[in-house]
């Protein structure tokens, strides 16, 4: 294809080809390379194979199965405000709490939750009735100046862009109260329903963050993305997978590879298909679209199946996928989707607005309960130490330097599903 396109194959064994993989591919790759390390041939050596780098889109969808695994629990349904009572609410279906078998509707869940969120904290910090009062709307020529302000004082006062570690968050107010003749200090408790809304604002934003920065194809958000989800993935486990793979290519990134193969590494992190501006997606997630349409066509195979069977039924995987598209498009056949209409969308949105406006959870209440979260921190990081972060990292870009395989408790056995 390359040598099609292009003439000859020089500028591919040049500057090589950026493969996406985790440890594991990496692994393998380098014991393929290390069989063939004597063959004269540099095509068969495999040395145009080269930087191993991670996957994005799979990399976002990890980091919205551990938002899921954090905030999300069927058994307390009960609790108001939590993402499975307001998913009864909103009449949203298609969630429950596993990621890689439906990606879209659980993202577009939480995209959801995540506006009627931030709108409650803006409402809350501005003491506004709803999202239709304008009372506090600044005349025009002051609108650009104000609108500046009030971003800034949502994220100041809900700590949007810090990063608090353990025992460094803003110690809880006393109180002074008299019991015979000692006086009693005793701090607050904390606010659970105020500590949850906050948490998923964080989740969320950041999981919106990255899809921005997928379908603009910003090249230099990437980076900063996968730089800002390290906390997030050590936050759930010391020895998560992608918590390494982000260090790994940032490591690449900015230390290891030349401005070219770094140049080479970004401009293949996403594909445009269609053409058009915002339109944008993960290479990696282009690839699985592409690998699903074979595994149908595999499928149909039945028993008993030949590899050359296989390479020929897949060899037009995607053109058969067009035609039938086409057919389906010309018998006005809808496709299967979990995606609401513009209408319905609405409408579950105001629902969702309706409970948080009773519920208010940025209103602070000491001693809240949330049912089902005991202790649950406004901070994702809270209950995570900057010094064992530090040295967590320092250990893996030791390893890494080293090419060792460092063991994870993640695991990638099920099927990927958009």
């Amino acid at each position: 294809m390359f040598t099609q396109a292009h003439g000859d194959a020089k500028a591919l064994y040049k500057f090589g080809v950026p493969v996406g993989g985790d440890q594991l591919t990496r692994v393998r790759l380098q014991g393929a390379k290390n069989l063939r390390l004597l063959t004269p041939d540099t095509k068969k050596k495999l040395d145009h194979l080269h930087p191993i780098v991670i996957e994005f889109w799979h990399m976002k969808q990890d980091l919205l199965e551990k938002m899921y695994k954090a905030l999300y629990k069927e058994k307390e349904g009960r609790q108001q405000g939590t993402l499975h009572q307001l998913k009864a609410v909103m009449q949203i279906r298609g969630i429950d709490g596993k990621v890689k078998k439906n990606f879209r509707a659980h993202f577009g869940f939480l995209e959801m939750v995540t506006q009627i969120y931030v709108e409650e904290q803006a409402l809350e910090l501005f003491n506004l009735k709803d999202i239709h009062d304008t009372s506090q709307i600044p005349p025009e020529a002051e609108r650009e100046t104000r609108t500046w302000q009030i971003l800034r004082q949502i994220v100041d006062t809900y700590k949007y862009g810090q990063i608090l570690f353990q025992g460094e968050e803003a110690a809880r107010p006393l109180t002074v109260s008299l019991q015979g003749n000692a006086v009693v200090m005793k701090r607050l408790e904390e606010d659970e329903v105020y500590n949850y809304g906050s948490q998923l604002c964080l989740w969320g934003l950041q999981l919106l963050e990255m899809h921005d920065t997928a379908v603009e194809g910003d090249q230099e958000r990437l980076v900063v993305n996968t730089m800002h989800n390290i906390p997030f993935f050590f936050a759930h486990s010391a020895l998560s997978k992608y918590f390494v793979e982000c260090i790994d290519f940032v490591l690449k990134i900015k230390y290891i590879l030349s401005p070219l193969s770094r140049a080479v590494v970004l401009d293949t992190a996403f594909v445009n298909s269609n053409g058009g501006i915002g339109k944008c997606v993960e290479s990696d997630l282009r690839q699985e679209h592409s690998v699903c349409n074979k595994k149908v066509l595999i499928k149909q195979l039945g028993a008993n199946k030949t590899t050359k069977a296989m390479e020929r039924a897949t060899g037009s995987a995607d053109a058969i996928c067009d035609a039938v598209n086409n057919v389906r498009d010309s018998l006005q056949i809808k496709e299967k989707s979990h995606r609401h209409s513009s209408a319905s969308t609405e409408e579950a949105l105001n629902r969702g607005r309706a409970v948080l406006r009773k519920l208010r959870p940025f209103a602070h209440c000491p001693g809240r309960k949330c049912m089902g979260y005991t202790g649950i921190k406004a901070s994702p990081f809270s209950k995570v130490s900057r010094t064992l972060l530090s040295q967590r990292i320092n250990k893996v870009v030791e390893r890494l330097r080293h090419g060792v395989t460092i063991s994870n408790v993640d695991s990638d056995d099920e099927d990927y599903t958009e």
